[in-house]
């Protein structure tokens, strides 16, 4: 569902560290082990953290829009079907909006390098 197993967690995480290592000036490898274990650890509680957010948000929406009757215990069929379909658009939401802002990221980084390319050429 989320586009990774959880075996998968430890690796992109420990990317994610080298490539903050990288833009901040130092090297991974020259780290402690401490040093090292922190960051997978502060990459990781961040990660959880938006994800719980994310989580709560859209489970307070849904519920919100599609449960209406307190009467009983059991959930209404509509109430389950609108709950569904709530998170579906969400789902859809979500991944479009990640296609835009890579598109975008491309679009940018192209005409960065076209520009540089430019910059780079003597006239």
């Amino acid at each position: 569902m989320f586009g990774c197993s959880f075996k998968e967690i430890p690796k992109i995480v420990n990317n994610a560290c080298r490539s903050a290592a990288r833009v901040y000036g130092s090297s991974l490898t020259t780290q402690t082990q401490h040093q090292r274990a922190s960051c997978l650890v502060s990459v990781s509680c961040v990660q959880f953290k938006e994800f719980l957010g994310t989580y709560n948000k859209v489970t307070e929406n849904c519920f919100m829009d599609c449960v209406r009757d307190f009467t009983t215990r059991d959930v209404k069929p509509e109430e389950s079907s609108c709950s569904e379909s709530c998170l579906q658009k969400y789902l859809k939401m979500t991944q479009r909006i990640s296609m835009r802002f890579q598109e975008y990221h491309i679009q940018q980084n192209e005409a960065l390098a076209a520009k540089a390319g430019l910059l780079g050429q003597p006239r």
